[in-house]
């Protein structure tokens, strides 16, 4: 009698972001990742990075923040560079001006030195902060992070979800992208 209620319903698994990961970073290319640091005294890792397969430019200063456009990573030293922005807090200007012109970027602060308070904001804004006597190994996990944190999905969307949260998106709209993004991924996925 009800048989026109019938149907052949296929269940589907829910997918999840997770779901999308690409592999551990020993399956990631290191070298697809474009990295500047930016230091007036070199870099001291700088072959030995690049012998890990690290895809790393130094330049000395920075006259133009676009500058950093063509990098996925910067690596940014405080004191001694962004002399062309004016600025008294140099590295940490060029890292506030990074941030405010390409959110997503990741940025690693660092130096030598003590700063006195005003400096914290410039170290919040980075992705992570270290001292330039840091180890080769650290440098290396640091590094391998920050290109999981653009290389995988589920990172990427966290990412772009704390930063629609701290620009006021409303729920609703941050949803909506997170949809989007998901079915992007899925489009993307099933291509491959």
């Amino acid at each position: 009698m009800f048989g026109f209620f019938k149907r052949n319903v296929k269940i589907q698994k829910k997918f999840d972001i997770s779901d999308l990961r690409v592999g551990s970073i020993e399956t990631i290319d290191r070298n697809k990742f474009k990295i500047l640091c930016i230091d007036d005294q070199g870099f001291q890792y700088e072959h030995l990075l690049k012998n890990h397969d690290f895809n790393l430019k130094v330049v000395s200063d920075i006259e133009d923040i676009n500058a950093v456009e063509a990098y996925d990573l910067i690596v940014c030293d405080i004191i001694g560079v962004g002399k062309a922005f004016g600025s008294k807090f140099e590295g940490g200007h060029i890292i506030s001006e990074i941030k405010k012109r390409y959110p997503f970027k990741k940025v690693i602060a660092f130096s030598g030195s003590q700063f006195n308070p005003e400096f914290n904001k410039y170290f919040t804004l980075s992705d992570k902060s270290l001292n330039k006597d840091t180890e080769l190994e650290t440098w290396v996990d640091v590094l391998d992070t920050l290109i999981q944190d653009l290389a995988y999905p589920e990172r990427v969307w966290q990412s772009t979800k704390t930063y629609l949260n701290n620009n006021n998106l409303d729920a609703f709209t941050i949803d909506f992208f997170h949809k989007s993004f998901f079915t992007q991924l899925q489009v993307i996925n099933s291509s491959n």
